[in-house]
């Protein structure tokens, strides 16, 4: 089983961009580990998993877990720590791949349900 990110629990403002470009601040919980943040989106009670520096979101999951497994997942690949919204075009098409893979695979699972799809997963970094 991959070992899961130990992010920081915190309450009060963060930032995101909207699909507007914009950044928007709210108020409440969110879960930080450089370079992701993750939210719960309260209109569609949703994680938003989002890259800090862009703001931008990278998915969205119907549970914390699967957002933490997600985040783990995609740290290993060192266009995270760039600072801009075009980090998937320095990418290889390898990368974005993987990255495709396990975020469709893991988004909506249950953290039961993940543990055995991680044995299965075909794509490592």
């Amino acid at each position: 089983m991959t070992t899961i990110l130990k992010f920081k629990r915190k309450s009060g403002e963060y930032k995101y961009t909207q699909t507007n470009l914009e950044w928007t601040t709210r108020q409440g919980i969110y879960y930080i580990h450089y370079p992701f943040l993750i939210y719960k989106d309260m209109m569609s009670l949703e994680y938003k998993l989002t890259h800090i520096s862009s703001g931008a979101q990278i998915c969205s999951t119907s549970y914390l877990y699967g957002a933490k497994y997600i985040a783990s997942r995609l740290l290993p690949l060192p266009q995270w720590l760039l600072p801009t919204k075009s980090l998937v075009s320095h990418m290889s098409q390898e990368q974005r791949l993987f990255c495709t893979d396990i975020i469709t695979r893991y988004r909506s699972e249950t953290k039961d349900r993940i543990s055995k799809l991680d044995k299965k997963c075909p794509f490592t970094i």
